[in-house]
């Protein structure tokens, strides 16, 4: 993932953003905005600002949940990073925070705004656990997955979610084990996983 045009990483964010374009147009042929539960452009502003988030400031903080704390120098290059793809992809400038503090405080007001899961919500969680059960690079079984995304949301927002996570007492056992894991396969996790940190690790 390069800054300069003409590289993949450029290439991609704005065949993202050509999609996204798709995505809008198709909607509102087929009616979107007709009814109460579709409300305001798919794939607005505040969609895409808060996807940006979950990639950058939400993964640095989960990596820290699961034993790995980046550097200062790190974390910012990789908020950097997402800043510049969210850019690319279209993204309103003031809603593309400077620093990891501001995105934080984004955060906390956007998650106030999203978190208010449904049933599809329960779907969609059940569908991805099955999807990566069992799959490299860590081969996790779908309850270990449980589990983890327990400990990584929290309580509160698991029981949100239903009978799609892990019973509560899985969570403790679950934190000791990841840990362990993130630690042992640090290169594979953050370099062929986490995207943009191959970059930030040649530096």
């Amino acid at each position: 993932f390069g800054p300069f045009p003409g590289s993949q990483g450029f290439k991609s964010c704005l065949r993202v953003r050509i999609l996204h374009s798709w995505v809008r147009k198709y909607c509102y042929k087929k009616g979107w905005g007709s009814s109460d539960d579709q409300k305001g452009c798919p794939a607005n502003q505040l969609d895409m600002a808060h996807t940006i988030n979950l990639f950058s400031w939400v993964a640095l903080r989960n990596m820290e949940l699961q034993g790995y704390r980046a550097t200062a120098e790190e974390a910012e290059n990789y908020h950097h990073l997402w800043r510049y793809a969210g850019w690319l992809l279209g993204t309103d400038i003031s809603l593309l925070p400077e620093n990891l503090d501001e995105e934080r405080t984004l955060y906390n007001a956007l998650v106030k705004f999203y978190r208010q899961p449904n049933k599809a919500s329960h779907v969609l969680v059940d569908a991805l656990i099955r999807a990566m059960g069992n799959q490299p690079p860590f081969f996790h079984s779908e309850e270990t997955l449980k589990g983890v995304a327990r400990y990584l949301i929290g309580d509160k927002g698991s029981d949100e979610l239903g009978e799609a996570l892990a019973p509560q007492h899985l969570s403790v056992g679950i934190k000791q084990i990841h840990r362990s894991i993130a630690v042992k396969y640090w290169d594979i996790w953050m370099i062929d996983v986490v995207p943009g940190w191959r970059v930030i690790s040649s530096r």
